[in-house]
């Protein structure tokens, strides 16, 4: 109940007024909200969850995707459409992936990712010459938003014009692909 409805309040009326909305908090009575996320495929209360874990769940960081990324971040998150690509089916330039035409890679971590060690030992076996970028870092974050990287650890690999020719998120996707044009070609 405000005492005065126009701008113009003196200290005490404020101090009352203060005093009042503390009151109201005070009471504010509710029920405990269950937080769900996903991790490792599939979705369990954050409740349930071992402390390490709870303290990397406060650690995330969500970020908005320009529109031009936006696209990009929904095939990303899209495992049918990132099926195709890794079958062949779908590659950027509509043809299938010739091991000839990757020049490059960029590998995206994090440190406290349990899946990235096994990725870049694999990348390191493949031969490719590439860059890491570690998304716990600002420059990493940045670069991996502007790429529409939404997990770790994920590998975009670049034909020599820079363009990107495949993109992967887990050793058992790069392992899988790079198998299938050995034996192809």
């Amino acid at each position: 109940m405000k005492e005065k409805t126009d701008s113009t309040m003196t200290i005490e009326q404020i101090d009352r007024e203060i005093e009042r909305l503390n009151r109201e908090v005070k009471d504010v009575r509710g029920r405990q909200t269950e937080v769900y996320t996903r991790i490792v495929g599939y979705y369990r209360s954050v409740k349930n969850w071992n402390r390490g874990k709870r303290e990397e769940y406060n650690h995330r960081r969500t970020f908005e995707l320009p529109g031009e990324y936006a696209e990009k971040a929904q095939l990303a998150g899209n495992r049918d459409e990132i099926r195709r690509r890794i079958d062949g089916d779908l590659k950027q330039s509509g043809e299938a992936l010739d091991l000839n035409d990757i020049a490059s890679y960029q590998y995206f971590f994090r440190t406290t990712c349990p899946n990235c060690p096994p990725v870049k030992t694999y990348l390191a076996e493949l031969g490719f010459p590439g860059s890491e970028i570690n998304v716990d870092m600002d420059e990493g974050f940045e670069l991996a938003g502007e790429l529409a990287v939404c997990a770790t650890p994920t590998v975009i690999f670049r034909d020599s014009a820079g363009n990107e020719v495949l993109r992967s998120a887990n050793l058992q996707d790069l392992v899988r692909t790079f198998n299938k044009e050995r034996a192809a070609g």
